[in-house]
């Protein structure tokens, strides 16, 4: 590592930073970091996650230290920075990098209760994540689109709709509920945006069979993702309208994160890159055993939607 260490005008300590683990405080979810270069006006951090970011000095004050917690000595220390050495060397000599081994649960839960005391009850979690107490709405928020799918997509409002052919008033209450949160991106959610005509009145018919229908969920489910179409539909816009109807029932899949949890809970899980409601259940029924794991340590979440934002903040590899 470069052996530069000042401040910059703007008050960034070099020694603190290379000296502590830290956190970026908008994006948790690639979990602590430690710096591994410094190089003129950029530093570069190796996070958790498995990647190395550089950010420029007026970005480094989003980079702040884990107070009381990890230190530049700690374990987790070491680790990062020796990932940091292996992905150097790798590089050199042309590697491909080996997939590294899930953490073991119980240490998904200690670093889920050190970033937020209290677990899914605690007043961090349900300010950050739920937005208990905010009055600016954020798509990361997940109370109020929960709120929304109840009013907007509720069997009655919808069979009202659809018996009464506004099929178009229903695909643009659809659109701007998944627009409303962070679940599905803007390129995800583009199949659905840019329907037209007779494809919304197929894509709306499928939504209210998926969320109201009767029988094995599985059809359904596929029927749905062939009215988005196939080659198109991401995990992410296949699930998350049933995530947020019923957040007790079902969860938004999130396949990067979700795939480092199935290493430790179902390692034989075999999953398509094509959403198929085959699949979804062996997704589910992963979410659901780690919901038992986490009731079984003490820490119990609200519903699948809490499920859903432990592995997204967690799933990490040792």
């Amino acid at each position: 590592m470069n052996d530069q260490k000042n401040s910059d005008e703007a008050g960034v300590d070099y020694d603190l930073l290379e000296g502590q683990v830290v956190q970026h405080k908008v994006r948790p979810e690639w979990g602590p970091a430690v710096l591994v270069w410094r190089r003129e006006n950029k530093s570069g951090f190796q996070f958790e996650d498995g990647q190395i970011r550089a950010f420029q000095d007026s970005w480094l004050h989003m980079l702040v230290p884990i107070a009381g917690t990890l230190d530049g000595s700690s374990q987790l220390a070491h680790l990062l920075r020796r990932r940091a050495e292996i992905a150097a060397e790798e590089a050199r000599a042309g590697g491909k990098r080996v997939a590294k081994p899930a953490l073991p649960f119980e240490e998904q839960v200690r670093r889920f209760l050190v970033s937020y005391p209290g677990g899914f009850s605690g007043e961090t979690w349900l300010k950050d994540i739920h937005g208990e107490g905010e009055t600016r709405r954020l798509k990361r928020f997940r109370d109020p689109v929960l709120k929304d799918a109840q009013e907007l997509m509720s069997l009655e409002s919808m069979r009202g709709s659809v018996d009464a052919g506004s099929h178009e008033d229903v695909w643009k209450q659809a659109v701007k509920l998944l627009r409303s949160t962070d679940l599905v991106t803007p390129s995800q959610l583009a199949p659905v945006k840019e329907l037209e005509g007779d494809a919304i009145v197929a894509y709306v018919n499928a939504l209210f069979d998926l969320l109201h229908g009767e029988g094995p969920i599985e059809p359904r489910f596929d029927a749905h993702v062939a009215a988005v179409g196939r080659q198109s539909c991401s995990w992410q816009l296949a699930t998350a309208m049933l995530a947020v109807l019923y957040p007790l029932e079902h969860v938004c899949v999130r396949p990067s994160n979700f795939r480092t949890q199935a290493r430790l809970l179902a390692p034989h899980l075999q999953v398509a890159s094509i959403p198929n409601g085959r699949n979804y259940s062996g997704w589910l029924a992963m979410v659901k055993k780690a919901q038992q794991r986490l009731v079984d340590s003490d820490v119990v979440p609200r519903d699948l939607m809490d499920v859903y934002d432990f592995v997204r903040l967690t799933a990490r590899t040792s």
